[in-house]
């Protein structure tokens, strides 16, 4: 749904969504499938939450954390990831990933066990 409202809607307007979906997703699903069998991904950047759905959705077994600057997008990837029921694999914490990258043991009490990150997604804003 949100990939056919960035084509229907912007699209015209040649404006863009910013998500990693068409091909772009297809690229992130085979990259993060390809990481050691039981690791995490730790995605930088969770915007709307659209990359984490694709990956918990698209790859069987995977935990994903989500690191997101902004308060009001982890609200709304909260939601979507919600609504895309995977949200008992997918971790969403707020804040800077330079502070959060340093708390990670604690943070990541969901999945104590696996505190192991096979793969790392980072986005522009995310990651800077």
């Amino acid at each position: 749904a949100i990939e056919k409202f960035g084509a229907s809607v912007l699209g015209p307007t040649r404006a863009w969504l910013k998500i990693a979906g068409n091909v772009k997703a297809a690229v992130l699903l085979a990259a993060v499938a390809s990481a050691p069998a039981n690791t995490m991904v730790l995605e930088i950047g969770a915007y709307c939450g659209y990359s984490a759905v694709r990956m918990a959705a698209g790859i069987p077994g995977v935990k994903v954390v989500t690191l997101e600057v902004d308060p009001v997008h982890s609200i709304i990837a909260r939601n979507i990831i919600a609504l895309a029921s995977v949200a008992d694999v997918v971790d969403i914490q707020t804040g800077h990933s330079k502070d959060l990258l340093l708390e990670m043991p604690a943070l990541c009490t969901r999945f104590p066990d696996k505190l192991n990150f096979g793969a790392v997604f980072m986005d522009q804003k995310g990651s800077r």
